[in-house]
């Protein structure tokens, strides 16, 4: 039995009628505190850090995770061989543009940029603040942006908890707003230590395959509801806890990637648009619909060991999912652009 995925408990239900809403009052409020989303004058960074999870990771030559070794970077999800520069995670993508690369993998005719590489494998919110805590302690240098993408494993893990029993959807939820604040902390802690902040927002673990298992394996739970609502209260959180702190587009810039995924995978023209033609189906060969996400170990389908497609496939870039819950090149690369194309308009 599938369980519809627009299909959500009263509860999540509550929770959904304030999540556009929430967002696009949000997005307004960063443009209206800052003269109405007028550009001031260009913000060119002097150095990015990155934060969060394996959506943005570029590893070097270790995985921290488990101590496998690669000849050159790579990233969880898809690896064009050893080419670590090839199908670019969209952190890779906002850099090139600005001629910079990550020392974990940094090609010919770009600059290492400086801040660099803080996200880990399986980063929880805990996790995200020790990264924070860490660069801070070094001292932020003028002009740097930070980029921040996590919660996904926060959410999973959450979700785990409702379907398990130990938590009932409403604790889960109140959890979930509890991360969601965690997160917007450590946004306000970096802006107040004088770090521009683009955050994307995590999107809904229910679109990936692991998802899509999850409805497969568990008829009696509403696992579609479940995560919606988890998803929707820790972005929502996250934005609420920032903007309270008085930041606005002039410090932080916002793109909502939970959003664009939802589209992608529920609308048709969206999917044609970003050119995706199998959201369902994990594009690598080693990949499977199932993960430990307490224990990643070596036969992970999400540890970069994915240098092969699956049989029959000839252009990886039609696949919205590389793995379990890791996003596909073409996927990276259009959040890569849409963040691109937000910091040409937002006043920083």
């Amino acid at each position: 039995m599938n369980v519809n995925p627009n299909r959500a408990p009263a509860a999540a239900i509550a929770i959904a009628r304030g999540w556009r809403a929430a967002l696009a009052a949000g997005a307004l409020a960063l443009l209206a505190s800052c003269g109405g989303g007028s550009l001031e004058q260009a913000f060119v960074p002097a150095g990015f850090v990155v934060f969060g999870d394996e959506q943005s990771l570029v590893l070097g030559t270790t995985d921290p995770a488990t101590g496998a070794t690669y000849p050159t970077g790579r990233k969880y999800g898809y690896n064009v061989g050893d080419n670590c520069s090839a199908s670019e995670l969209w952190t890779q993508y906002l850099l090139r543009v600005r001629g910079y690369s990550f020392a974990e993998c940094a090609p010919a005719n770009t600059a290492v940029t400086a801040g660099g590489m803080k996200a880990r494998p399986r980063a929880r919110l805990a996790d995200v603040a020790a990264q924070v805590d860490a660069y801070l302690a070094t001292g932020p240098t003028d002009r740097m942006l930070a980029t921040v993408m996590a919660g996904t494993w926060d959410l999973i893990d959450l979700y785990v908890e409702v379907r398990d029993g130990r938590l009932s959807l409403a604790q889960a939820n109140e959890q979930a707003k509890v991360r969601g604040q965690q997160l917007g902390q450590q946004i306000v802690r970096l802006s107040n230590a004088g770090v521009r902040v683009l955050v994307v927002t995590t999107f809904n673990p229910v679109y990936s395959p692991w998802g899509q298992a999850q409805r497969n394996a568990n008829p009696g739970v509403d696992v579609a509801g479940v995560l919606r609502a988890l998803t929707e209260s820790f972005n929502i959180q996250a934005a609420i806890t920032f903007q309270g702190a008085g930041l606005d587009g002039r410090k932080v810039g916002w793109y909502d990637a939970a959003s664009e995924v939802q589209q992608v995978v529920e609308n048709g023209t969206a999917r044609a648009n970003v050119g995706i033609g199998d959201w369902t189906t994990p594009l690598c060969a080693n990949s499977t619909a199932t993960l430990n996400p307490a224990n990643p170990d070596p036969t992970d389908p999400d540890l970069p060991a994915c240098v092969t497609p699956r049989a029959g496939i000839t252009n990886v870039n039609l696949y919205l999912w590389s793995g379990a819950v890791t996003l596909g090149p073409q996927m990276h690369a259009r959040i890569g652009l849409r963040v691109q194309n937000l910091l040409a308009v937002l006043p920083l």
